[in-house]
Parts: structure tokens; C-alpha cells; sequence
């Protein structure tokens, strides 16, 4: 501001200008199932379907002092859409037999991707299918205290920027 007008002073345009926008939708629906066996005995199963949509907008503009306007530069702009599905199932038996308890189970994912670098016309589908088997067993010692052994195998998702090809800069 000018101490005596108390106007502000023009500031000169920015010479990069980054407009970046994400929108996702994700739902997802899940049914369990327990039924009691005989002689301490449970089996579990149960499906779940999730469902995530991604679109990532990424538009990099630099300032034309000659035209006093923005203009968007080629590789440096991005338009990503990404769609996830997974289509999961598990089943599981628990028994128990004092002091120990014993639990297995496995659980199968098909897990399907479509991504789209909108910007250049790439596409990326992939239909795949996992396995993660389990195996607990626990030890009650009396009745504060609990040991356990376990196994499962887990999976690390990459998230929807890891999959976008596109390098911001």
C-alpha cells in the first residue's frame, strides 16, 4: 500500500499459474457370516465389493507478458482418470480347545484397474486376482494373560498418485 494514497500497489501478474482439482467417489458394501458349530467351533465367511473413481485435473499455465494472458503448456498439463474395483470373499474356521484357540482362513480379492491418462490417450487396464491365507493360535495362560502366534498376508494399495504416470513440476 502507498503510505499516503493508501492504495495498493500494482502487482505484476504471476508468471506460472497451477490449477489442481481431485475428485473421488468410493463405496463399498460388505455382508458377514457366522455360524456356530458344534464342540467350540465357528466358521466365518463373508463378500465385499468396493468401488473407487478417481479424477485428477492438473493444469499448468505460464503468463504471455506480449498477449497479457495465460497459455496452458503441452507436457506440462495433466487430465488422469482412474477406476478400482475389488470384488472380495473370505472364509474362515475357529476352534477352540482349552488353553489354545485356533483360527484359519483365507480370503481372495480380484482386483480390477482401469487408468486413463486423458492428456495423451494412455490407458492402463489390469485384472487380477490375490490370495491371503491366515493362521492364529492362542495360548490363555489364566486370565490376564494371552499369548498368540499369528500369520497373515497383507497388501500395501498404491495410492491414486503412485498409478498417475504424470510427474508434476
Amino acid at each position: 500500500y502507498d503510505p499516503i494514497t493508501n492504495v495498493p500497489f500494482p502487482v505484476p501478474p504471476l508468471t506460472q499459474h497451477v490449477t489442481e482439482t481431485e475428485k473421488m467417489l468410493r463405496s463399498s458394501v460388505q455382508a458377514d457370516y457366522d455360524l456356530p458349530l458344534l464342540h467350540k467351533q465357528k466358521l466365518e465367511c463373508g463378500l465385499k465389493y468396493t468401488d473407487r473413481s478417481v479424477n485428477q485435473d492438473y493444469l499448468f499455465e505460464k503468463y504471455d507478458w506480449a498477449t497479457a494472458t495465460y497459455f496452458s503448456l503441452p507436457g506440462f498439463t495433466n487430465d488422469f482418470s482412474h477406476h478400482e474395483r475389488i470384488n472380495a470373499g473370505y472364509i474362515a474356521y475357529r476352534k477352540s480347545f482349552s488353553p489354545f484357540s485356533l483360527k484359519t482362513g483365507v480370503r481372495v480379492e480380484q482386483t480390477i484397474w482401469d487408468s486413463k491418462l486423458l492428456t495423451t490417450g494412455q490407458s492402463n487396464h489390469r485384472d487380477f486376482i490375490d490370495y491371503f491365507p491366515s493362521a492364529h493360535l492362542t495360548y490363555k495362560t489364566g486370565k490376564a494373560s494371552v499369548f498368540s502366534l499369528g500369520y497373515s498376508r497383507r497388501i500395501s494399495r498404491p495410492s491414486v498418485r503412485m498409478l498417475n504416470p504424470f510427474l508434476k513440476f
